[in-house]
């Protein structure tokens, strides 16, 4: 048994740019985001590699990305909820900076326990990991010997990512996901493997 799954992070948003803090809000990519999907789209077509399926959360900047992917083979993009960006509840909308100062204590929590501290009305990071070993759980028992793709958002390709590589979750920031960087991961009877982290060569004339 073996699946070979292709990770990609959506393209870049306007929230993205100002950094704002998006979590499960359904912002759209921006011109420069679609552009970083069709660059994607052609270097993944470029490797004459083909899938089984193309999965990728249901919010939009994931959904158009993936689309704009799928173009290149007529494959059906499955959206799912499972995948979404961890809920940073009362957090979203707002800039990193104005989170850390409206909720000091909050940050100082998270400092202490990155892994089990929730934000209010949202997800710790283990509710995340939750998903992200599901999702991985599915994908080993649905398609073996098979290649998918799956388009999602930076927090959950690392925290995949981490759990792959058998990392403790609070070291999974260590990870660099980029907008509509790639990513290679092997799931094996005989051993997982991270085949590549973060490819971004094909954006180098993105701008």
């Amino acid at each position: 048994m073996a699946v070979l799954v292709y990770l990609v992070r959506h393209g870049e948003t306007d929230w993205n740019r100002g950094a704002r803090i998006q979590g499960q809000q359904d912002i759209p990519l921006n011109e420069l985001g679609r552009r970083q999907a069709e660059a994607v789209a052609g270097y993944l077509k470029a490797l004459r590699f083909g899938y089984d399926c193309i999965y990728c959360s249901d919010l939009a900047r994931a959904r158009e990305t993936a689309e704009i992917i799928a173009a290149q083979w007529g494959v059906e993009v499955v959206p799912r909820r499972d995948l979404r960006e961890r809920n940073f509840g009362k957090l979203e909308g707002t800039t990193f900076q104005e989170a850390r100062e409206t909720y000091a204590d909050l940050f100082r929590a998270y400092a202490e326990d990155p892994i089990n501290t929730r934000f209010p009305d949202g997800e710790s990071t283990w509710d995340l990991a939750a998903r992200a070993k599901g999702f991985l759980e599915y994908l080993r028992a649905e398609h073996s010997n098979e290649a998918v793709m799956v388009v999602t958002h930076g927090g959950f390709i690392r925290t995949l990512l981490a759990l792959v590589l058998g990392l403790p979750l609070e070291h999974r920031d260590r990870l660099e996901v980029t907008n509509a960087g790639v990513s290679v991961v092997r799931l094996s009877e005989d051993g997982d493997k991270v085949l590549a982290v973060n490819v971004t060569h094909h954006l180098a004339k993105v701008f």
